[in-house]
């Protein structure tokens, strides 16, 4: 049976399966359908390994070119329109209490693809296929562990138990299973396993205690293999911290792999050098540079935070700056500066734990809170204020970027006495109907935050418009990009000029 809906004609799941198995063509399986109107499912079908075995047998006899003309043909097209062929509806099913496993749906879906693929090269040999069908239909029986599963099947679920938050939730059999897949390909150097315990022993975790001389090993044996950086940058800290030395720190090693990771791009390693630099580990003592490096670090995370991008090496970076600013390293002494880089530290990495697990961040975020405690109790204010008076939007926006073609938009109601409140937006360049957040570190209030719009207190005002408002229009916009003085200027244009005593109301900190 099939059921016109619109143009659309919905087949039952007996014809798709019919469909599936090849138990005729697909013109007349489908019927008057196939001479032009669409067809799909009903609900879609799973395949199964007995629908391709019974077309491997077909196969076996099966004139030239009729596979491709009477099944596969019509298939390439329209399998996601009969059978279920998106695999994260398969995700989460545990298979037999193992989750991270394709499920035997999807291993089906697998060689259907793969079988495909053959006959669209004109290479459709049924052996192999039929093996694979054979041995999944074979393994039903059998506990999930002694089953044969191909590399990129372990080296997914692998990946899978990446996600630190679902190693730990994994029961004893999926770490065991786990284990037995890393190790098992560890032994024939593939790099996904090799990458996964050599992580997993740096620190440790449920699958393996912490071995800083097996995680060395394999990140030595790993720089080999792949080009990664990333391997240069945790030998980098091995070596610094002495992790395989009884505690002694092995400075001109960690000098030469954070120089890898550095020249490969690796940000902590860019920062770590800035450290040896600035105490003489390993090297002479040199502020200037120290203070070079991270100033330039700096400048090029910064537009993560801005894009809302939280799992970035920013906190660590402005951590550093603010140091160096506290202490004059490199750089005069200046305590306002340290405070403003130290909050935007503290929105950070508060920022990035809400994302993304890394090694060390909470020892992070308590050494900036204790350099933020120390800070203020030597520089107050005690109490934060709620508002900021003589901080204009001149003063403010200058210190939010904007991003090519952005600009910011002043709105305010005309009015004859009183005070004016005003309202500034950073707009979206590319589509107008858009504000985007803004990037607000407010040293005088202790607060650092991303915050939609900011609002002012106008007293006094003097206002004049390049393009006067309608009179009877109570609502004033002006748009702009820079301000000098009192002028607001968009593109190089003036818009207006506005003056009188402004006040700035601080942005509540967001949970």
């Amino acid at each position: 049976m099939k059921k016109e809906t619109g143009n659309v004609v919905l087949l039952t799941e007996a014809k798709v399966k019919k469909i599936a198995r090849w138990e005729d063509s697909f013109q007349k399986i489908v019927g008057k359908s196939a001479a032009g109107a669409p067809v799909a499912a009903k609900k879609l079908v799973e395949l199964q390994p007995e629908d391709l075995l019974a077309v491997i047998e077909k196969m076996k006899t099966a004139g030239e070119g009729a596979l491709e003309e009477e099944w596969a043909g019509p298939l390439v097209d329209l399998a996601p329109l009969l059978f279920q062929t998106d695999r994260s509806v398969w995700r989460d099913r545990p298979v037999e209490g193992y989750h991270g496993l394709p499920c035997e749906a999807d291993r089906c879906l697998t060689v259907f693809e793969k079988l495909l693929a053959a006959i669209a090269v004109g290479d459709p040999d049924p052996a192999p296929f039929e093996r694979e069908l054979k041995a999944i239909i074979a393994e039903r029986g059998k506990a999930v562990p002694l089953r044969s599963f191909e590399d990129p099947v372990k080296e997914n679920y692998i990946l899978y138990y990446a996600d630190s938050e679902k190693l730990q939730q994994a029961s004893e059999g999926e770490v065991l299973l786990y284990v037995l897949f890393t190790d098992e390909l560890c032994a024939r150097k593939n790099i996904t396993a090799m990458n996964a315990k050599a992580y997993a022993c740096y620190g440790g975790n449920r699958a393996y205690a912490c071995s800083w001389t097996k995680s060395r090993d394999l990140l030595l044996e790993l720089m080999t293999l792949d080009e990664s950086p990333a391997y240069a940058n945790s030998l980098g800290y091995i070596y610094f911290y002495g992790r395989t030395n009884g505690g002694k720190p092995e400075y001109a090693k960690a000098f030469y792999y954070f120089s890898i990771g550095a020249a490969g791009g690796m940000y902590e390693s860019r920062y770590k050098i800035a450290d040896m630099f600035r105490g003489g580990y390993g090297v002479p003592k040199n502020h200037w540079i120290c203070a070079k490096l991270i100033n330039e670090l700096y400048a090029d995370t910064l537009h993560y935070l801005l894009d809302e991008t939280y799992d970035s090496k920013f906190a660590d970076i402005a951590l550093r700056l603010g140091d160096l600013h506290r202490d004059g390293i490199g750089m005069p002494v200046n305590q306002r500066a340290a405070l403003y880089f130290y909050l935007q530290a503290r929105f950070a990495i508060r920022k990035r734990r809400s994302v993304v697990r890394c090694y060390g961040d909470e020892q992070v975020e308590q050494t900036v809170g204790k350099a933020l405690e120390a800070l203020i109790r030597q520089t107050g204010p005690e109490k934060p204020p709620t508002s900021l008076k003589d901080h204009s939007p001149r003063l403010i926006t200058s210190l939010i970027p904007l991003r090519k073609d952005d600009y910011f938009e002043m709105k305010f109601r005309q009015t004859e006495k009183g005070p004016l409140s005003v309202t500034v937006v950073r707009k979206d360049g590319s589509d107008a109907r858009y504000n985007r957040p803004m990037l607000l570190t407010l040293p005088d209030a202790l607060y650092c935050g991303q915050t939609d719009k900011l609002q002012f207190t106008l007293e006094n005002a003097q206002i004049h418009l390049k393009e006067p408002e309608n009179p009877d229009k109570k609502t004033v916009t002006i748009r702009f990009d820079r301000i000098e003085d009192d002028r607001l200027l968009l593109d190089g244009e003036e818009t207006a000029r506005i003056s009188g005593d402004w006040t700035l109301k601080v942005p509540k900190e967001k949970a």
